[in-house]
């Protein structure tokens, strides 16, 4: 429960600056997302927890850019991505999550397709 609250809280720090400095320092995403290094570069740069760096990688890489050993499933993780990008918290049920290149998922985690960096 305790490490739910502060995935989330990071998430949310992931999902309010990344976006914006990812797009200043490298331009849009376009289909193909960012890169691992410039993920991680941001990451480093705004000095956010590195702990969560799977997380951001889904989020702007897509899952080609996950290690093959992850501690969390991409079901698992896509679903907290989608509660914490709705406003909502774990157990919450439905919705979907858009992210701010235009795509979205729902929180079950099949995509639509239409999701930066999904491929």
């Amino acid at each position: 429960m305790i490490k739910s609250y502060f995935t989330k809280r990071v998430l949310k720090q992931y999902q309010m600056k990344l976006p914006s400095t990812l797009k200043a320092n490298y331009g849009g995403s376009g289909k193909a997302g960012y890169t691992e290094g410039q993920v991680r570069t941001a990451i480093n740069e705004l000095k956010l927890n590195p702990a969560y760096t799977n997380y951001a990688l889904l989020m702007f890489c897509g899952e080609q850019a996950l290690p093959d050993e992850t501690s969390e499933s991409l079901l698992e993780m896509t679903k907290l991505i989608g509660i914490v990008g709705s406003g909502g918290y774990a157990g919450d049920g439905g919705g979907s999550h858009s992210d701010s290149f235009g795509g979205s998922f729902d929180i079950g985690g099949e995509s639509d397709g239409g999701s930066g960096g999904d491929g």
